[in-house]
């Protein structure tokens, strides 16, 4: 969807956007379930029209297990209010999705072990936003395959006390009405391409989470890279090396 280059001088980050408190409200009427797994969204949702002229609700959810078992994602569904889909993360899609921390990617989260699911919900540009989303997650417990092991799962045993699956919905955000910043270009002269830029394609901008002062932020969220090409397209001329130093 978006062209972007991956290598770049100069980067942009919209840290007052990407870094507003979260506004999490608990679900109302969802039944009440041992779901295992903890999950909030970092922040409330901002959308953002993109160059594909579709809006997009990027945003974060945090994943904790709590269990002594592994715990498997298997899919991730975002609603609206009214419990309409938006959304939908399954199979190796989600994989690509989800951040555990430690920055490996997977959607099987050991005992104690968190992650992170980088959401980007997409509507069509006519589409009415949303006021609220919440969203349910299907998940698999599983034994570990051999001890001390939290990258390998089995099933688990027939007759087991613990539930094999649970469905919970949960992780309700509020989605900011306001319309998007919108800049012009820092930067004069031709051949400026945007890179590592939001939101499908995931990259260390997108995928960068961090604490401070003991609170989850992503303040790269919206962040881009500039790529200035010379009159032949070329981001660089010359031989390719490593600098010494």
């Amino acid at each position: 969807m978006f062209r972007f280059q991956t290598v770049a001088p100069l980067t942009l980050v919209l840290i007052g956007v990407a870094c507003s408190s979260s506004r999490v409200s608990p679900t109302s009427a969802a039944p009440e379930i041992a779901s295992v797994i903890a999950v909030r969204p970092l922040a409330e949702v901002h959308p953002v029209l993109g160059v594909d002229d579709r809006i997009h609700l990027a945003y974060e959810l945090l994943v904790v297990n709590f269990s002594s078992v592994l715990v498997s994602l298997d899919r991730v569904e975002t609603l609206s209010a009214s419990g309409g889909k938006l959304d939908e993360l399954a199979g190796d899609t989600l994989v690509k999705r989800v951040r555990i921390s430690g920055e490996e990617n997977g959607k099987l989260l050991g005992a104690s072990h968190s992650g992170f699911i980088l959401m980007d919900v997409s509507l069509p540009k006519t589409s009415a936003l949303p006021t609220t989303i919440r969203h349910r997650i299907v998940t698999t417990r599983q034994l570990r395959a051999a001890p001390e092991d939290d990258h390998h799962g089995i099933p688990l045993p027939p007759g087991s006390p613990k539930e094999i699956n649970a469905t919970l919905v949960g992780a309700e955000t509020t989605v900011d009405p306001s319309p998007e910043i919108a800049i012009t270009s820092p930067l004069h002269g031709p051949g400026w391409l945007i890179g590592n830029g939001c939101c499908d394609e995931l990259n260390p901008h997108r995928g960068a989470v961090i604490a401070i002062n003991g609170a989850q932020y992503a303040p790269e969220r919206f962040a881009i890279d500039f790529v200035q090409l010379d009159h032949d397209r070329r981001l660089f001329a010359g031989p390719v090396g490593m600098s010494k130093g």
